[in-house]
């Protein structure tokens, strides 16, 4: 498995921090960043939204946001439609 492979929720994570994007476990480092996240997750065309911790990030700090230990991720892909 890579270092940052996303693992399914109620893996055993032991004592390595992580952080939970969609409600599966992810490895965390120091200074990984939201488009890190994003592109590890496999999110990498669309629109999509990003809240970390409940606190939307605006895209533009995608590249410069880092993510704390144990945050709670959820990405949204935004839909558009008539």
């Amino acid at each position: 498995m890579m270092s940052h492979e996303i693992k399914k929720t109620g893996s055993s994570v032991g004592r390595i921090s992580h952080i939970t994007v969609n409600d599966r476990f992810m490895k965390w480092r120091r200074n990984l960043t939201v488009e890190e996240v994003c592109t590890i997750g496999g999110y990498k065309e669309g629109h999509f939204m990003v809240f970390v911790n409940g606190v939307a990030i605006s895209s533009e700090n995608y590249n410069t946001y880092k993510v704390p230990k144990k945050a709670i991720i959820k990405i949204m892909y935004l839909v558009h439609g008539g």
